[in-house]
């Protein structure tokens, strides 16, 4: 009987520790982000557009929000990454899906950049 190691086994790079540990930090980040932003609405209360406005424009807003978009832009990526390599047999067409697909978000983080500090 040969003994081969897992990795050689599962033909992966990783054993998928790797990627269900970043899911779950990225969700935890996007829910304690949703649930600070229900408490303080709950709390402040905005009615019209200056509200909003005070609420929104600090920094530490922006950066809680970037934080929390990048979250929500690499658990994206995790999860069409399983989708793709799971059901897109061709290769060439699952690169092709994975370059469009990274292509999209980092032009959603670097347009979120703009969005949030008004350039």
């Amino acid at each position: 009987m040969v003994n081969l190691p897992s990795r050689a086994v599962a033909g992966a790079k990783h054993h998928g520790s790797y990627e269900w540990l970043l899911q779950r930090f990225t969700a935890a980040i996007m829910a304690i982000y949703t649930l600070g932003m229900i408490s303080l609405l709950m709390i402040r209360q905005p009615d019209g557009y200056s509200e909003w406005v005070a609420i929104t424009d600090n920094n530490t807003w922006r950066f809680g929000t970037l934080l929390t978009l990048l979250s929500l832009f690499v658990h994206a990526w995790q999860g069409v990454l399983d989708i793709l390599n799971d059901y897109i047999k061709p290769l060439a067409l699952r690169k092709a899906l994975k370059f469009a697909t990274a292509l999209a978000l980092v032009c959603y983080a670097v347009w979120s950049v703009f969005i949030l500090w008004k350039l």
